[in-house]
């Protein structure tokens, strides 16, 4: 059976992610949704950056249509307020071929399938696809859209990048000192490989996914367990 969801009229509008600079979260995004070639990625990165009069940052009450699972999460025992940059980019007719299908009219729509809905326009304990229609607008068209909409209390910024120096340590934990052979009956050697045992006597997580397991990474992933107290901390 279907069932049909809200309609909610909104510009591109992208979650960055935790720490996730705004370069790395339209990179993803337009990857992922629009299957853009990395050439266009970097000429609307560009675009926005030469664009600056057209940048604007204002606070904002959660959007439902994206922000449905934040909201489900924490109900209303915490205030979700959100931080919004609007970006401008301009595609010159010399940049058309970076964009193939994306100029095309109509487009097609993107779907995100088996997503947990709970909370997206009243929707209650249900699992669907959300599909997203685009479509091209003259500037006219354009206003009425939400986000689009002068706001008092936004103000322009300046795009711009900064060198900054950043220090790290990387501490590593062997079996053995080098060339000794370890608890497990293999050597520290000077050959790089990874063994098969960890310095704890677990194996790798490569041998789990192999097993059918899901895993964070073949070579150096890193899986947290948190529990509702700890979560509460956070």
């Amino acid at each position: 059976s279907t069932k049909s969801g809200p309609q909610d009229l909104q510009l591109v509008t992208i979650l960055c992610r935790h720490e996730e600079s705004w370069v790395s979260a339209i990179a993803r995004y337009f990857r992922k949704a629009f299957n853009l070639c990395e050439g266009g990625i970097q000429r609307i990165i560009e675009s926005c950056e030469q664009n600056l009069g057209e940048s604007f940052l204002y606070g904002s009450p959660p959007i439902n249509a994206f922000c449905w699972q934040h909201q489900n999460l924490v109900g209303n025992s915490v205030p979700l307020h959100y931080h919004v940059l609007r970006l401008t980019a301009q595609i010159d007719a010399d940049d058309k071929h970076l964009f193939g299908a994306m100029l095309m009219s109509p487009l097609e729509p993107t779907i995100e399938e088996n997503l947990d809905l709970t909370g997206l326009g009243g929707l209650t304990s249900f699992r669907g696809a959300l599909v997203r229609s685009w479509e091209w607008l003259s500037p006219k068209h354009l206003q009425a859209v939400p986000g689009m909409v002068q706001r008092s209390t936004q103000y322009g910024l300046e795009l711009a990048y900064e060198s900054q120096e950043c220090g790290s340590l990387l501490i590593g934990i062997e079996s053995s000192a080098p060339l000794k052979d370890d608890l497990f009956g293999e050597q520290h050697s000077v050959d790089g490989k990874s063994k098969v045992m960890s310095a704890f006597g677990k194996r790798k997580w490569r041998d789990y996914r192999a097993g059918g397991q899901e895993v964070p990474a073949d070579y150096g992933g890193v899986r947290v367990v948190i529990n509702e107290t700890r979560f509460q901390m956070f």
